[in-house]
């Protein structure tokens, strides 16, 4: 399975990243920048992280190179996602009580 896809019938390019989770809990810094500046969210749990990263939002990422994979005749690599950095493309979407 391909780590970056192509978009398709006006659907953005896609690439895939692990975020950084230890047990049950979200290690991954997601931010969102508003007006007053960078203002870190509270994850506990996916649902968070899907409200977090609104799609066709603006972003800035660190990752990290986590792994490469050798099997057989296949090799792959592997990228963990550290920080988000998110401009919302509505600010309508941002749940106040949802920051820290």
């Amino acid at each position: 399975m391909p780590i970056f896809k192509e978009g398709k019938n006006n659907y953005p390019p896609v690439m895939k990243i692990k975020m950084h989770i230890y047990g049950d809990r979200i290690l991954t810094d997601i931010l969102h920048k508003t007006n007053w500046g960078n203002v870190e969210c509270d994850l506990q749990n996916m649902d968070d992280v899907k409200r977090a990263i609104p799609y066709m939002s603006e972003y800035k990422l660190i990752i990290k190179l986590n792994r490469i994979w050798f099997m057989s005749k296949n090799y792959g690599v592997q990228f963990k996602l550290i920080t988000a950095l998110v401009k919302c493309k509505n600010k309508e979407e941002l749940d106040i009580d949802f920051f820290d």
